[in-house]
């Protein structure tokens, strides 16, 4: 099968940036090592029946959402085939240029087939890499060697090329029939040739506490990150209280009080950080519960 032009647009979805381990002086904390870039899609992308007859019509992905697609997802209308097409990293555009996949053979030729991640396992150069393939498939003639469908949320690993460097990222999907793929939302690594974890940088949930004791609340990485003049983040807590979000510069000051008084619990409250009056700096959001404090950090750059 020839590649296929991918069709034109993209995808709307927000964009999360998550510092990996931001320092402050004086707070105890350790220096910046990596970036995620999180996108969660909303609503899902939904993938089937794109194939009419031997055309490809499939929706395209724009990991880094800049409108260079670098995915096309497409089903055939059979179920018989479930295809990601790669864009040609030879037209100096944004491009998958390796699959973490098996390679299985059928009617005479072999097909890379995406191997399904679990979380946390780990996507780099030392992973499973198929390279060469303009295209990945899930499925192929109704073969699922792999095991994708009816297998709840699975992870694919890319290998990137965002403008001439080399990234990898992750795909969280759900194949619950042939004919029919779910994309839920994305992430990969804004540092060139560094690692990623599948499903890493996702949005926080509340989780359980020690010893079994119940979640107390979640609070969000704040995005973007760095920022310039403004960042945004949302806390969650497991049951209705007073709190304080509070915002520090590197030398431990209060710069802004964000927010003090009750929270309801059951929904993530949304929060923004104003930087156009503060210096270019590391800052420290802390929120203090009456059950909890969690901190997260944040980089103003002008």
């Amino acid at each position: 099968m020839p590649p296929p032009s991918p069709p034109s647009g993209s995808l709307a979805t927000d964009v999360l940036w998550y510092a990996a381990a931001a320092g402050l002086a004086g707070l105890g904390t350790t220096a910046a090592e990596a970036q995620i870039v999180y996108r969660d899609i909303e609503p899902d992308l939904v993938v089937e029946n794109t194939f009419v007859g031997v055309n490809f019509e499939g929706i395209p992905l724009d990991m880094d959402d800049d409108g260079d697609a670098e995915l096309v997802l497409a089903e055939q209308s059979s179920g018989s085939y479930t295809l990601a097409q790669t864009n040609d990293a030879g037209d100096g555009g944004d491009a998958v240029t390796g699959i973490i996949g098996a390679l299985f053979s059928s009617y005479g030729r072999n097909y890379a087939y995406f191997l399904p991640l679990q979380p946390g396992d780990p996507i780099s150069a030392g992973s499973a890499l198929v390279s060469g393939y303009t295209q990945g498939t899930f499925t192929f003639d109704s073969f699922d060697p792999l095991g994708w469908v009816g297998n709840g949320d699975l992870f694919v690993g890319l290998r990137l090329a965002f403008d001439d460097s080399t990234h990898f990222g992750w795909l969280r999907v759900e194949m619950p029939e042939h004919g029919r793929l779910i994309v839920k939302d994305l992430g990969y690594e804004a540092t060139p040739d560094t690692p990623i974890l599948a499903g890493d940088g996702g949005v926080v949930a509340i989780e359980p506490g020690p010893n079994g004791l119940p979640g107390t609340h979640a609070l969000s990485a704040v995005y973007p990150n760095p920022f310039n003049p403004r960042a945004a983040f949302t806390l969650e807590v497991a049951e209705a209280q007073h709190v304080r979000v509070e915002l520090f510069n590197a030398l431990g000051r209060r710069v802004a009080t964000l927010h003090d008084g009750a929270l309801a619990a059951g929904s993530a409250h949304g929060f923004e950080i104003d930087g156009a009056a503060l210096p270019s700096g590391v800052y420290l959001v802390r929120a203090t519960g009456e059950t909890f404090t969690a901190m997260r950090t944040a980089t103003l750059l002008r």
